[in-house]
């Protein structure tokens, strides 16, 4: 059911600016954006701004937000702080990690609830699966993605393959699982977001060739892709984390299987009432891996 939030602004007196900040990856930013959108509709500033490394690519859907890289900002960031008032500028700090253990759905709502309490906001609106992320794809280079999926109409598997750069899982060898399963299962397409090197099989694509775009942070068209996918597999990083969108969460022909060291951080949304398949496995060896995603196949085809 879609909500309706009222705009609160009015009631409050004005910032010269909000300001958020992320010193962190691509997935932390992407997985602030229902916050921060909720949250310029909260806090009244003339000017909203964020602050973070990665491309300006994962947040240009949401308008009223200027992206800035840290290097262009003169002042040093408060890091271990969820929020900071300066002047008549708010600073909000949206990483997770300042004493939450997760980056789960939740725990956002937590941090963000207990910062505006004390800033006198009161406290987000809805429950915390509101806020699991939404996305206007129709500003990012989609075309391509729809045309080739018009013309394909098979079983699809898609396969966050690219190392994880946090400590949430192992960087095993994903090519290895991703070629061995394209051998067993001959009418299933394996889409990848990393091209495998040297590979010559005829089910198996990198994402970019369907995808492309002329920007190197194809993050957000890779969300797109997933859409016409059955079985989702990464490791609860990069592209796999920018497919769990509430769209995808809430179909319950999909199955996202994630790989990583802990089952109760799996995912962004482990604790949601999402109605699409959720699996989890600590496995790291490619025979094990292989079967667990080859059980989900099986369930699809």
């Amino acid at each position: 059911m879609k909500r309706y939030w009222p705009d609160l602004r009015k009631y409050f007196p004005m910032y010269s600016s909000v300001i958020f900040f992320n010193e962190h990856h691509n997935g932390d930013v992407f997985e602030s954006r229902q916050f921060v959108k909720a949250l310029i509709r909260m806090i009244p500033s003339k000017r909203y701004y964020y602050i973070h490394q990665n491309s300006h690519r994962l947040l240009m859907d949401i308008p009223g937000i200027v992206q800035i890289t840290p290097k262009n900002w003169p002042k040093a960031l408060p890091s271990n702080q969820v929020f900071t008032e300066t002047a008549n500028s708010l600073l909000i700090n949206t990483w997770i990690g300042n004493g939450y253990y997760g980056c789960l759905v939740e725990n956002h709502v937590y941090m963000y609830n207990d910062a505006l309490q004390k800033l006198g906001f009161g406290v987000l609106p809805g429950q915390p699966v509101d806020y699991l992320p939404k996305i206007n794809y129709r500003v990012y280079d989609v075309d391509k993605i729809d045309l080739f999926f018009s013309q394909y109409k098979g079983k699809t598997i898609f396969v966050d393959n690219g190392n994880v750069l946090s400590l949430q899982a192992d960087n095993f060898d994903m090519d290895a699982v991703v070629l061995r399963l394209s051998v067993m299962y001959k009418n299933v397409l394996f889409i990848t977001s990393q091209k495998i090197v040297g590979d010559s099989s005829q089910n198996v694509i990198w994402s970019g060739e369907i995808i492309q775009s002329n920007h190197t942070n194809d993050l957000m068209e890779n969300s797109y892709l997933s859409r016409f996918c059955n079985v989702i597999v990464g490791r609860n990083s990069g592209a796999f984390v920018f497919s769990g969108t509430s769209e995808n969460l809430f179909n319950s022909k999909k199955t996202f299987i994630s790989f990583c060291y802990e089952e109760r951080v799996a995912t962004f949304h482990v604790n949601q009432p999402v109605t699409s398949k959720q699996v989890w496995s600590g496995y790291t060896d490619v025979e094990s891996v292989c079967r667990v995603i080859s059980n989900e196949i099986l369930e699809v085809l």
